[in-house]
């Protein structure tokens, strides 16, 4: 299971993400608070920068 905060609220991720089978759980802008989501955010952004291939320096 994938945890993202609102910043990660996007169709096209959540579709990449489902076309790879991943399961996710990505608050929605406006609705949701980030509070619960906020102590899995380093594991998100560290995930999606591997998935893509941007690795820091």
């Amino acid at each position: 299971m994938l945890h993202a905060d609102k910043a990660y609220d996007q169709l096209e991720l959540r579709r990449w993400l489902r076309e790879r089978g991943i399961a996710v759980r990505i608050a929605h802008k406006g609705i949701e608070s980030t509070e619960r989501l906020g102590r899995h955010r380093w594991v998100v952004e560290r995930t999606i920068s591997w998935l893509t291939g941007h690795h820091p320096q």
